[in-house]
C-alpha cells in the first residue's frame, strides 16, 4: 500500500510542470510581438505568401481572349465597297487548352501557396526564437554588468584602503598593487560585458526594425550607468532581484510600452 501510494506521487510530481515553466516574460512577449509585426523579413514572406494565394484563380482559368483587327489596301477617304482590293477583317479567338491542364496548373499554384505560407510560418519561428536569444543575452549582460560595477565599486574602496595603509608602514607595497591590479582585471570584463550588452541590444533592435538613433517621444533613453544609492536609512527589499533589474534596465533601453515597476540596485 506504502509503495503504491509512493508511485501515485511520484507520477503527480514528474506531470506536475514546474513553477518557472508556467511564468512568462511580458516584456519578452511584447518584442517578440512587435519584432513580428515589424519584421521586414516576415513582411517579405507575408508579401510573397499574398501573391502566391492570388495566383491559384488565374492560374485555373482559361486564358484571355485575343481580338485581332486590321485593314488592307484602304482607300483615302474610306467608302465601303469603294474599291475590291480594301479588306477589313475583324479576328476574335480564344484558346481552348488540353483538357486537364487548367486543374494541373491551379494545383501547381495551391502547392506553390503553400509553401509560402510555410515559408512564412517558418521564418516568424526563426525571428522569434532570435529575439529570445538575444533578449536573454542582453539580459545576462545587463546583470553581469551591474554586478561588475558593483564590485568595481568595492575593490575601488579596497585601493583607497590599501593605499591608506601602505602610506601609513601598516602595509606592505605589494598590498595596493594587487588592489589596482584585480581593479584594471575587473575593468576589462565591465568594458567586455558592456560590448556583449551593446552587441545583444544592437540584435534586438535589429529584428524590431528600429535604428539606435530612432526614438519615440516620451520615451526614456537607454541608461549608461545605474544609480547609486547608499546603505544608510534603507532596508533590503527581496523584490529588487538582480534578474528584475535587469528586465527594468532592459525595458527602458529597448522604450517599449509596458508598465514599468520602480526597480532599483540595492
Amino acid at each position: 500500500m506504502n509503495i503504491r501510494r509512493f508511485l501515485s506521487l511520484a507520477v503527480l510530481v514528474c506531470a506536475a510542470p514546474p513553477a518557472f515553466a508556467q511564468q512568462r516574460d511580458s516584456l519578452l512577449d511584447a518584442l517578440t510581438a512587435e519584432a513580428l509585426a515589424q519584421n521586414p523579413s516576415i513582411a517579405q514572406r507575408q508579401a510573397a505568401s499574398r501573391a502566391a494565394t492570388l495566383r491559384i484563380r488565374p492560374a485555373g482559368t482559361l486564358p484571355d481572349p485575343t481580338l485581332t483587327a486590321g485593314v488592307m489596301d484602304l482607300v483615302v477617304p474610306f467608302e465601303f465597297n469603294q474599291s475590291e482590293f480594301t479588306e477589313v477583317d475583324a479576328e476574335l479567338s480564344q484558346t481552348i487548352p488540353w483538357p486537364g491542364s487548367l486543374g494541373a496548373r491551379s494545383g501547381v499554384a495551391k502547392a506553390a501557396a503553400v509553401g509560402a505560407r510555410a515559408e512564412e510560418h517558418v521564418t516568424r519561428r526563426e525571428v522569434a526564437a532570435a529575439m529570445a536569444d538575444a533578449y536573454y543575452r542582453l539580459q545576462y549582460a545587463v546583470s553581469a554588468l551591474a554586478s561588475l560595477r558593483r564590485q568595481l565599486t568595492l575593490l575601488e574602496a579596497a585601493v583607497q584602503l590599501s593605499t591608506t595603509r601602505y602610506g601609513t608602514g601598516s602595509a606592505p607595497q605589494s598590498d595596493p598593487l594587487q588592489a589596482k591590479l584585480a581593479r584594471d582585471r575587473l575593468q576589462l570584463e565591465a568594458l567586455s560585458a558592456e560590448s556583449d550588452r551593446v552587441s545583444a541590444l544592437a540584435a534586438v533592435n535589429a529584428l524590431r526594425n528600429r535604428f539606435a538613433g530612432r526614438r519615440r517621444p516620451g520615451h526614456p533613453s537607454a541608461p549608461r550607468r545605474p544609480a547609486r544609492r547608499g546603505r544608510c536609512g534603507r532596508a533590503h527589499d527581496s523584490s529588487r532581484t538582480p534578474g528584475r533589474t535587469a528586465r527594468f534596465h532592459i525595458h527602458a533601453a529597448l522604450r517599449v510600452q509596458a508598465p514599468r515597476a520602480r526597480l532599483q540596485f540595492p
